[in-house]
């Protein structure tokens, strides 16, 4: 049996779950959701993301290119 816990598949990240609950409290709010990311609209213009890097999917990548500047 493994050591490492692995929450159910469909369980839903609290961050991802508290902004939902902020976002869809505006008014004409929408949530789409593409996996563990998702994309909030109003009237089909996006007005935030959430974006989970769990895979290193390029949030962190540009954050240490930034960092690296700094170090100069």
């Amino acid at each position: 049996m493994s050591k490492h816990f692995s929450p159910p598949k469909n369980a839903e990240d609290p961050r991802l779950s508290r902004l939902t609950e902020i976002a869809l409290a505006l008014p004409e709010t929408t949530r789409q959701v593409y996996g563990s990311h998702a994309q909030f609209l109003v009237r089909k213009k996006t007005f935030a993301y959430f974006l989970d890097n769990h895979h290193g999917d390029g949030l962190e990548p540009r954050a240490k290119e930034r960092d690296r500047g700094k170090s100069r």
